[in-house]
């Protein structure tokens, strides 16, 4: 590896050491200093073989790749990214090593990798129990250096920005000084939840609304841990109900009482309403994060125009399920005439979606689109992202 020592084992000097004696006999015998330097020159060999094996074996970078937060109760996918810095091809063996109450029927992997070659392998593994959102994410979105806010000051190190050095520290101390951030606390999240007919739709099994109302909840306890303050407003055809912002562990139990029986209704979500609504009691700039589907083209058009609205006095970030079921029949090969007009209607609904989401990013709406079992996981990963490059 780059700038390491490299330190002779003790089996190295004990075989330089056993060939001197050799040199001082070469005057009753000429040929045993040869023989000396052929057994030092074997054992510097053997040395820079093994070397460049170590080496080799050492100038692995290997990385974990997972959501900020996982969803309880379903599979998670974990990404293990191994690159290879060494000139020669590597045969690894891949183990994983998650939390003993995460039920994970495989993680060792095989891989091979090629010179310089980057690759990745996947594991699931599904949560049973809660309270692990320290090791899951949360604790390292609130590490140190991150975010707008300044935390403490350390000493400079190498990799440090020249921005964040504290030049009234130096000069005190006589030494490079740099501040520390973290992210920012006390700001103000609202999330909405349509219960429109469209979030009556099942996907992973349950409707829309309920991974809504799961993620919604997920991404509240995880801003309350943030010290952020957190709101609720459900919407279908009208305001059905409203939580004022607040702080504290309670904040969260409100929440769960007003949304442990929402039901989608058959009815058009009115988001002029419900935008009219919030934006009468949100002062306050926030982020607001809106729970809906975007698969209806007169609905998505409206939502386009009230959430894009709230710019720039707000950061609005709009939560939408993918559709496995769409996705399977717009790649499916259709054999008879039935399945071709399917495949035709999934790829026109799947394009119409991309074009609503589209438009709402070009309009500065940020979108987290997600598979159903995994909308907890990427809305709580998103709102952290947000937090700690200080969009909001």
């Amino acid at each position: 590896m780059k700038g390491a020592t490299v330190v002779p084992s003790g089996v190295l000097i004990g075989l330089l050491l056993a060939a001197t004696p050799l040199f001082a006999l070469g005057a009753y015998e000429p040929m045993l200093p040869l023989a000396g330097l052929g057994v030092m020159l074997g054992a510097l060999l053997a040395a820079s073989v093994d070397a460049r094996l170590s080496r080799a074996r050492d100038a692995l970078d290997v990385t974990r790749e997972l959501p900020a937060a996982l969803s309880l109760g379903v599979p998670n996918t974990v990404t293990i990214a191994v690159y290879n810095r060494s000139g020669r091809p590597l045969r690894l063996l891949v183990k994983d090593d998650p939390p003993l109450e995460f039920d994970t029927p495989e993680r060792l992997r095989t891989l091979r990798l090629d010179p310089w070659q980057l690759a990745r392998v996947t594991y699931r593994t599904t949560p049973t129990r809660r309270g692990r959102l320290e090791e899951l994410g949360l604790r390292a979105a609130r590490a140190r250096g991150e975010g707008t806010e300044f935390e403490s000051l350390r000493e400079y190190v190498p990799d440090d920005s020249f921005r964040d050095i504290d030049w009234k520290a130096t000069a005190r101390r006589g030494a490079p000084i740099t501040r520390q951030f973290q992210a920012e606390r006390n700001q103000t999240l609202l999330i909405m939840i349509d219960s429109g007919r469209m979030m009556a739709a099942h996907a992973g099994g349950m409707a829309r609304v309920d991974h809504a109302v799961n993620a919604a909840l997920m991404l509240a306890h995880v801003a309350g841990r943030m010290g952020d303050t957190v709101g609720l407003l459900v919407f279908s055809d009208r305001v059905k109900s409203f939580v004022t912002p607040a702080h504290g562990a309670a904040q969260t139990e409100r929440m769960l009482e007003e949304l442990y029986a929402l039901r989608a209704e058959l009815v058009e979500p009115d988001f002029r309403a419900a935008i009219t609504f919030l934006r009468a009691r949100a002062r306050k700039r926030a982020m607001i994060c809106a729970f809906t589907d975007l698969v209806d083209p007169e609905i998505s058009r409206e939502a386009l125009s009230y959430l894009a609205s709230l710019r720039p006095q707000h950061l609005p970030l709009v939560a939408t399920i993918a559709d496995d079921q769409v996705e399977a029949l717009a790649d499916a090969d259709p054999a008879r005439p039935i399945e071709a007009y399917e495949k035709a209607l999934a790829a026109r609904t799947l394009a119409e979606r991309e074009l609503a989401l589209a438009r709402l990013r070009a309009r500065g709406v940020l979108v987290c689109d997600a598979r159903a079992g995994e909308l907890s996981a990427a809305v709580v990963g998103r709102y952290l992202s947000i937090k700690r490059r200080g969009l909001l």
